[in-house]
C-alpha cells in the first residue's frame, strides 16, 4: 500500500504483533517476565534481549492480549 508521498505504509495487526512477541521472546530463550526482570535491573543476559525488550517491551503491559490472540491462532 502506498500513500500520496509514493511512499509504502506497512499495516501490522495485533496477531501480527503477537507473532512478533512470541519469536523475539523463543529467540531470547526467555518469558517475557524475566526479560522485564533484567529491564528494571538494566542488566540484559545479551545485546539480543536488549534489543528485544527495546522492540516489544512496549507491548509487556498487553502480554495477556497478545497471548490470548495465539491461542486461538496456532
Amino acid at each position: 500500500m502506498s500513500d500520496d508521498t509514493g511512499c509504502e505504509v506497512l499495516v501490522v495487526t495485533d496477531l501480527d504483533t503477537a507473532h512478533a512477541i512470541r519469536n523475539a521472546l523463543h529467540r531470547c530463550g526467555c518469558t517475557f517476565e524475566e526479560l522485564a526482570d533484567m529491564h528494571r535491573v538494566g542488566q540484559y543476559a545479551t545485546i539480543r534481549h536488549r534489543l528485544a525488550w527495546v522492540a516489544i517491551g512496549a507491548h509487556y503491559d498487553e502480554r495477556e492480549y497478545f497471548a490470548g490472540l495465539l491461542e486461538g491462532n496456532e
